[in-house]
């Protein structure tokens, strides 16, 4: 299969045809990946193919691991395999709606939290507010909270042979110059969070599995010119 001129002749199939294919793509992908065949000029193909794979499969992070060593390959080209830490910070969250929310606190999102929908937790997203992703149920979460430089929120390349999931990257206004991680509808109230310059971030949550099955959240975060309109189709779950 030439992945290059599938994905091209996309455009004539029918909706349904047309999500069934870029699966069908995505999984090759996942095969070329696994014996380590991947060229160079294929990995942003590649790459936009698995995120838009990830969008219409019901279950995205099954591609999180090829996409992340996609992107490690991608990083060693651009240079951003030597990211530069500004700050971090670790903690607990306690999270009793299924969802973490990451953001400027000052914003007010107007989220009643006994009825909300993903749809409207969406619209918040591609507004540049909210970044949220469930967790898969309540309790207490570790969580890190990383602000690099960087063009994109990345980890270092070793980190990401321990992750087993992600977001969608995404852009949020931080007009007040503080990223809070908290529950949802109560990110005012969180006590991890990081001073930054104010402007606009891009923003990425990797699910990490480290040794005997310890999960955490590690948020990673980079100042960008660009817009803060985003346009996901749909919340990730990290469990």
């Amino acid at each position: 299969m030439n992945i290059a001129n599938e994905w091209n002749n996309l455009s004539v199939l029918i909706p349904k045809e047309k999500y069934e294919k870029i699966k069908e793509l995505a999984h090759q992908i996942i095969e070329e990946v696994k014996t380590n065949i991947v060229s160079t000029g294929d990995i942003d193909l590649y790459i936009n193919i698995l995120n838009q794979a990830s969008r219409v499969s019901g279950y995205p992070q099954k591609y999180s691991r090829s996409l992340s060593l996609l992107i490690v390959k991608k990083l060693s080209l651009t240079g951003d395999d030597k990211a530069e830490t500004i700050s971090k910070k670790s903690g607990l969250i306690s999270i009793e709606s299924g969802t973490v929310s990451v953001g400027d606190p000052t914003f007010e999102p107007k989220i009643i939290l006994k009825d909300y929908l993903d749809k409207d937790l969406l619209e918040i997203t591609n507004q540049g507010k909210r970044l949220f992703f469930g967790t898969g149920g309540d309790g207490s979460f570790d969580v890190q909270l990383r602000i690099i430089k960087a063009t994109e929120p990345v980890l270092s390349p070793k980190e990401y042979k321990l992750v087993i999931g992600s977001t969608q990257t995404v852009i949020l206004e931080i007009p007040s110059g503080v990223i809070s991680v908290g529950d949802l509808g109560l990110l005012d109230k969180s006590e991890l969070r990081v001073a930054v310059s104010p402007g606009n971030y891009k923003v990425c949550t990797y699910l990490f599995d480290t040794h005997k099955n310890f999960r955490s959240y590690y948020i990673v975060c980079t100042q960008t010119q660009n817009p803060a309109v985003n346009k996901s189709t749909a919340m990730a779950v990290l469990e």
